[in-house]
C-alpha cells in the first residue's frame, strides 16, 4: 500500500517482538519471534509474512513492541545506507493495538508504510515508522 519512492529496498532487522497484555495487570510478554531481516518492499500487494506467534492470556492486547537489530538499511540507486532509528538510543518501535483477545485465533496484520517511514537529511536516513493496524 506504499506510495512510490526512490528507494530500491528498505530492510528492517526484527530481533524480537513483545506484547503488552492487560489481564489482571499489565505485563510485557516476549513472543516467539523469528530473528530476521525483512525487505519491506517484498511485502506489498497483499503479501504478508508471519513474524511472531505465541500463546498469550485472554485480555486486552494494548501494544506490540518490535525490538530491532543493527542490520537496518535502505538502498538508494543501488547504494546501501544505514537506516537509523529517529529516536536516538531507541532499538525498537511500539504500535498501539488496544484489541480484546478471545479464546480463538487472534491474528492481525500491520501495514508498515516504508515510503512515509524514512526521513532523509543530508545523506543520513532515519526510520520514523508509520504503521497502521489492518486487522
Amino acid at each position: 500500500m506504499d506510495s512510490p519512492t526512490d528507494y530500491d529496498s528498505v530492510n528492517v532487522h526484527i530481533k524480537r517482538i513483545e506484547a503488552e497484555v492487560f489481564c489482571d495487570s499489565t505485563v510485557w510478554m516476549p513472543l516467539h519471534t523469528r530473528d530476521t531481516v525483512v525487505n519491506l518492499f517484498h511485502l506489498q500487494d497483499s503479501i504478508t509474512m508471519l513474524v511472531a506467534q505465541d500463546i498469550v492470556p485472554m485480555g486486552i492486547l494494548k501494544q506490540i513492541r518490535f525490538i530491532l537489530g543493527n542490520d537496518n538499511t535502505v538502498f538508494v540507486k543501488g547504494i546501501s545506507h544505514p537506516l537509523e532509528m529517529a529516536n536516538e538510543g531507541s532499538a525498537g518501535m511500539i504500535i498501539d493495538i488496544n484489541k480484546k483477545l478471545n479464546e480463538v485465533f487472534n491474528g492481525f496484520i500491520l501495514d508498515f508504510d516504508a515510503s512515509q517511514s524514512i526521513v532523509e537529511d543530508s545523506g543520513t536516513y532515519r526510520l520514523s515508522p508509520v504503521i497502521r493496524l489492518i486487522h
